[in-house]
């Protein structure tokens, strides 16, 4: 599978928001004993497979300093890394938007936000001696090509956790374990008067998703994310849906996990490679 050129949205699958119309695994994953009594939260099947934000960062950042390491070779000696630079500070969240969450936490603080990586702060902040001319960006898009190159060696996954956990989540969702108790928590915020048919839309109202790590969450947020929470426990919506998707999980796992051990080492020589360029 190759790598896409965007860098790492395919590979955030797994942090954020479940891809659109992913194929559902089948057939349905029975519970292990311990998923049904034991406890929700913690590691799961595919969590060693799958990027981190920390990870992502360094790719980027690493193909960030190859760029610019490509710029300086072709006559250009004041550039500086981060001058072409496809990305956000806030595109390497780690966000699950279904976790366990404390009513009284989100009353006082609204939905978690992950603080962004400093190095990515940093980069971001740079304040650029000149702004580049034409002839350097048409360059600068060159030199993208050939840091993508260098950094993403080799350039093909035998397969794609991001996908694969991508797959499980939405699996998990459409399972008729989980379906009948996302429509109590629906009508649970209903009567609650927040209008949501799913709790992602909760968790990413454009009201405050965009709100970032350190900024206090507003009254409108607080009282949903109270509420949000309160309507997870009352239906056991967040328990049931971490003990099926990691049933889905164990499947993708038992099904690829030759494909996934071959696919960690090839993510371990990016890393490297991008270590490298920023040494």
């Amino acid at each position: 599978m190759r790598f896409p050129r965007a860098l790492i949205i395919l590979l955030l699958a797994g942090c954020g928001s479940e891809p659109v119309a992913a194929p559902t695994p089948s057939p349905t994953p029975s519970l292990l004993a311990t998923d049904a009594a034991g406890a929700a939260d913690g590691p799961m099947p595919l969590d060693r497979y799958v990027p981190t934000a920390r990870y992502l960062a360094d790719l980027t950042l690493g193909q960030d300093a190859a760029i610019g390491d490509c710029m300086r070779e072709r006559g250009h000696p004041q550039w500086v890394d981060g001058t072409f630079s496809t990305w956000g500070v806030n595109d390497f969240e780690e966000v699950d938007h279904v976790t366990s969450l404390d009513p009284g936490t989100a009353a006082r603080d609204g939905y978690p936000r992950e603080a962004p990586d400093p190095r990515l702060v940093r980069q971001k902040n740079v304040r650029f001696e000149h702004q580049p001319s034409g002839d350097q960006m048409a360059l600068a898009d060159k030199c993208f090509e050939v840091a993508r190159t260098k950094i993403y060696d080799p350039d093909d996954l035998p397969t794609d956790p991001g996908e694969l956990l991508g797959n499980a989540k939405n699996a998990a969702w459409d399972d008729p374990r989980v379906t009948p108790l996302v429509k109590e928590w629906v009508t649970c915020m209903r009567d609650g008067g927040h209008a949501y048919t799913k709790p992602i839309q909760a968790v990413f109202d454009e009201r405050w998703e965009p709100r970032p790590a350190g900024k206090p969450a507003g009254r409108e947020e607080r009282q949903v994310a109270a509420a949000d929470a309160t309507c997870r426990a009352e239906t056991g919506l967040t328990e049931t849906y971490l003990r099926v998707r990691r049933a889905y999980e164990q499947k993708a796992l038992d099904e690829n996990r030759e494909k996934l051990d071959a696919a960690l080492k090839v993510m371990r020589v990016w890393r490297a490679n991008a270590r490298a360029a920023l040494a």
